[in-house]
This record gives C-alpha cells, sequence and structure tokens, in this order.
C-alpha cells in the first residue's frame, strides 16, 4: 500500500471512529434517580423494565433517607427525579429550589411493627412501653421517623393505651436510623426487639427472619411518595417519560406486587 492509500486508508478510519463514538454519544441516554430507600426494590424493577422499553436508556439510583437524599441535591449533587417518602421533604426541595414543578403522589404505605422471629418481649403493640424492651427508631427528619411519631401519638390518644405511651415507648429506643432498610436491617441482625417500618420493606427480608405485628387503620399513618424532576434535570424528555411509566397501567402493576397501594390523591 502506497504512503498516499495508506493515509487515506487512516484518515477514513479515523472518520468512522469518530462518527461512531457521536452517533453512541447521542443516543445513549442516563437517567438518574435519587429515592427514598423504602422504594429500592420496586424502584430497580421499574428501572429494569423502563430500560426493556427504551434501550438506549441508562436508568441510574441513588437510594438513601429521603431527608439524605434532598440535602445531597441542596449541596450539587445531579440527578433528573427526586422520589421522597413524604411530602414535607418535597416541600423543603421546592422551598429550596432543587426541584420543580407541581409535586405527583404516585404511591402510598403504611406502617407495620417487626420483631426478631425468635423474640418473645413483644407480642403487641402495648409491650413497647415494657421496660425490657429495646426499640429501633426512625430519625426524626426523616419520613420513616416522622410516620412513627404519628403512630405512637394515635396510640397514646387512646385510653387504651394511656397518655403515658409514647414517653414509655421513647424510654426504650435504643437508636435512631437515617433510613428505613438501616432499621430493617438491626432487626434482622437481633441488635433490638421491635421496630415500625413500611409495610412494603417486609417482602425485602425472609418471612423466617422477622415476624410482623399490623398496625390497626385507627392507629396508622398515612404514607404517600411523591416525585418531581430535579432544578438541574439533565434529561427532561426521559424524566417526563419514567413519569407517564410509572403511573401506566405496567408501571402500577409493578407498584401493586411489592405491596404499594394507589395514590390517596
Amino acid at each position: 500500500m502506497s504512503g498516499a492509500k495508506r493515509s487515506l486508508y487512516i484518515l477514513l478510519s479515523m472518520l468512522w471512529i469518530l462518527s461512531v463514538t457521536a452517533c453512541v454519544r447521542e443516543t445513549e441516554k442516563e437517567l438518574v434517580i435519587f429515592a427514598a430507600s423504602s422504594l429500592t426494590d420496586v424502584f430497580q424493577e421499574l428501572g429494569e423494565e423502563y430500560q426493556l422499553k427504551n434501550p438506549r436508556v441508562s436508568v441510574q439510583f441513588n437510594f438513601a433517607g429521603s431527608s439524605n437524599l434532598r440535602m445531597q441535591l441542596e449541596y450539587g449533587a445531579k440527578a433528573d427525579l427526586y422520589a421522597s417518602a413524604n411530602s414535607y421533604q418535597i416541600d423543603l426541595a421546592l422551598k429550596d429550589n432543587v426541584v420543580r414543578g407541581i409535586p405527583s403522589q404516585f404511591a402510598s404505605n403504611e406502617l407495620v411493627l417487626v420483631t426478631p422471629k425468635a423474640n418473645t418481649k413483644v407480642n403487641s403493640l402495648k409491650d413497647l412501653m415494657n421496660q425490657d424492651v429495646k426499640m429501633i427508631f426512625g430519625a426524626s427528619v426523616v419520613p420513616i421517623g416522622v410516620y412513627s411519631g404519628i403512630v405512637l401519638n394515635k396510640l397514646a390518644a387512646d385510653p387504651v393505651f394511656g397518655s403515658e405511651y409514647r414517653k414509655g415507648v421513647e424510654q426504650n429506643i435504643v437508636s435512631y436510623e437515617p433510613n428505613v432498610r438501616m432499621i430493617l436491617n438491626k432487626i434482622v441482625l437481633k441488635q433490638a426487639d421491635a421496630a415500625f417500618v413500611y409495610y412494603t420493606d417486609i417482602n425485602s427480608v425472609d418471612s423466617d427472619l422477622v415476624s410482623v405485628i399490623p398496625i390497626p387503620d385507627k392507629y396508622n399513618a398515612s404514607v404517600g411518595y411523591f416525585i418531581l424532576e430535579t432544578s438541574n434535570v439533565a434529561n427532561p424528555i426521559e424524566a417526563m417519560k419514567f413519569l407517564e411509566f410509572i403511573s401506566s397501567e405496567k408501571g402500577l402493576s409493578i407498584l401493586e406486587s411489592y405491596g404499594f397501594q394507589g395514590s390517596d390523591e
């Protein structure tokens, strides 16, 4: 091959590589979603299903406590969507201009009481105030902590439990955790006797490891999940398509398969 032909061959090869690279960059998109830890399992499946329908989109998740995620956004973390386990964190995010739009509730949940399977100290909600009980609780700034407080207030307002009920339970709290998955993990590891978690979280652990005590509706908290675009959304079209997907028949079916209920709105 002559020098001229070799140069032409190299030039054409480089142009081909550059064109392919440009096409890949143009067609591959990344959708980054910050979501409450209680959404871990269901959002991973929603993401996988969305990618099957949109093979040129890579869905990436960051799961943590809703307040932690909001603070990450405030400090400049990049994401396209923010899903919170309550409206309060969404309201704070709107106030700080890290999300935009009108909050949309896409699912609801409720709380249950969980204990290690072999635990004999807690068999009812009344047992939580017994002196020898160790309780794990959500931090006051995270949704699970807020909802758990609502449950305690409702129980304490009932004469069956008494006005000192909340005080008695709080005296038994041995640690406050930043998200519900950490709470559940400590129960599985038998580091405490009981904790409030979301109903949907019990599906993430082996039934041989925990026992579940339902909370009657009149004492339970109404848990709502909300999602919004972030103010620095990089892929607004894909963000909107994902929002439409989770509210579609398929998306709702996946949410329900994990125990989530429809929106209360």
